[in-house]
């Protein structure tokens, strides 16, 4: 007994799929969570799948393999990136600025000093600002280590001793992504050439597949159209050469 591999198998398609969608809108993002990762939307099959491995290591204890090898290998993740954040942290010369800048750019922590000013008077903005840029970026590797090297970790579990399975279902979700990205590219150049009814699609889905912002970046439509129809004519040549290139290696789709 233990994982279901038809459970993990869709899992692992849906985390090579999904990483087509690394900026998802905000009202589904987990941030506040899992750091910078809860803005793609691999972070939710990728959580399924530590949930459920963690569950069924804890029943069957045949999950997880290799865990002395690898916990050297986090150790010495962790100990680098760790020992580069405090440098960094400690040279760090422009607090003064970062407290001077406007509110959209200090991010949840005008939260924070809006509430230290009203429960407490013994702590300097500074001295709050420092706290906020160590307790932020230790909370920010630690998510990193693990949805970084975790996840290695994790599909080397699930695969370790079937690789060939593991890459036919990487095959199928390029392809799959490729197939997703060309029919979004011909909607998109349609729009730019002034079409109407791409431009109606566009306003439909693309809240649903990305962020949509005021100030300039992930806008709901793009608006450059005369010098962006070149790039999508060369995307759309990139992504086809991409699917004869899968099909001319033997990669079953």
């Amino acid at each position: 007994m233990g994982i279901n591999k038809s459970f993990r198998d869709g899992l692992f398609f849906l985390i090579c799929f999904f990483l087509l969608f690394n900026n998802i809108p905000l009202s589904i993002q987990i941030t506040a969570f899992v750091g910078p990762f809860g803005s793609k939307l691999v972070c939710f099959p990728l959580i399924i799948g530590l949930i459920y491995s963690l569950v069924m290591h804890y029943r069957y204890k045949n999950v997880f393999v290799s865990i002395n090898a690898f916990k050297k290998f986090l150790y010495f993740l962790f100990g680098v990136s760790f020992l580069s954040l405090v440098t960094g942290l400690w040279v760090f010369p422009y607090y003064d600025l970062i407290l001077k800048g406007p509110p959209e750019q200090m991010g949840k922590f005008l939260t924070l000093l809006k509430f230290s000013g009203r429960y407490t008077d013994y702590l300097s903005d500074k001295q709050l600002l420092s706290f906020w840029m160590i307790v932020k970026p230790i909370r920010g590797l630690f998510l990193n280590t693990i949805f970084s090297f975790g996840t290695a970790y994790l599909i080397y579990c699930w695969y370790h001793d079937d690789w060939k399975r593991a890459l036919n279902i990487i095959t199928k979700a390029a392809l799959c992504s490729i197939g997703v990205i060309f029919a979004y590219c011909i909607v998109e150049v349609n729009y730019l050439a002034g079409s109407q009814w791409a431009t109606k699609v566009l306003e439909t889905i693309n809240p649903y597949i990305h962020e949509v912002r005021t100030d300039g970046k992930w806008c709901l439509l793009y608006c450059g159209r005369g010098s962006y129809v070149r790039y999508l004519q060369s995307h759309l040549i990139s992504v086809c050469t991409a699917h004869f290139a899968f099909r001319s290696f033997g990669c079953k789709s």
